[in-house]
């Protein structure tokens, strides 16, 4: 009996090995193509238009310049009047790499860096003798007092 039962186990495992490894391959059912594809033909036409871009649509920037209304806004500039400024001079570590610049906005001393800004005024470039600031798009050299 206990042969027969250890037969058995073996007999399955075996069947179990060679269907995994010999498996049925699946009938294929051919099918019948026989039916017709006719697209109906479009009569209507889309039309549409091209346009020019105003502006870059991933930065936002204009790509076309106007020119008719910066010349207008040229013309009526008014010329800019400066805040009463000094330049007192410079002041640096030994390797000349950090470079502070003293400078009086009506009156006030500041402490500034290069591309700081300071009531609307900027610091430019500067040397021990003079600087350059911007304001409103003006550009003026200031020379050491």
């Amino acid at each position: 009996m206990l042969l027969v039962l250890v037969l058995a186990i073996w007999g399955a495992i075996g069947y179990q090995i060679v269907s995994a490894v010999n498996p049925e391959k699946e009938k294929v059912v051919n099918q019948d193509f026989a039916i017709a594809f006719n697209p109906k033909a479009e009569t209507e036409v889309d039309t549409f238009s091209i346009q020019t871009a105003d502006r870059d649509p991933f930065l936002g920037t204009r790509l076309v310049k106007q020119t008719s209304k910066s010349t207008l806004s040229k013309l009526k500039q008014q010329p800019v009047v400066w805040k009463p400024i000094t330049y007192h001079g410079n002041i640096s570590n030994q390797n000349k790499k950090a470079v502070v610049y003293v400078i009086s906005i009506e009156g006030s001393q500041y402490l500034m860096k290069i591309g700081q800004v300071v009531k609307n005024i900027k610091l430019i470039k500067g040397t021990s003798k003079h600087v350059q600031l911007r304001y409103k798009g003006k550009i003026k050299t200031i020379t050491k007092t």
